[in-house]
């Protein structure tokens, strides 16, 4: 369906950003050379509920560092 749209996915640069192994698992199977990393270890955006949460607890506490000038 993305290539009717004119879509093109470079499979080798993709990432799925993901901590539910079913799902990733689920992924890979339509996509088997993407790379899983974990929500933690992540400074990319997810899309879906995954990992929304901890992303933007993490930006969040960036914008509250920057915030900050002593």
């Amino acid at each position: 369906m993305a290539a009717e749209l004119g879509l093109i996915i470079n499979e080798a640069k993709c990432e799925l950003i993901c901590d539910d192994s079913e799902a990733v698992n689920q992924f890979q199977e339509v996509v088997p050379s993407v790379v899983n990393v974990s929500c933690d270890a992540s400074d990319g955006s997810p899309i879906g509920s995954a990992c929304i949460d901890a992303v933007l607890m993490q930006k969040l506490d960036e914008f509250k560092r920057l915030q900050h000038t002593d």
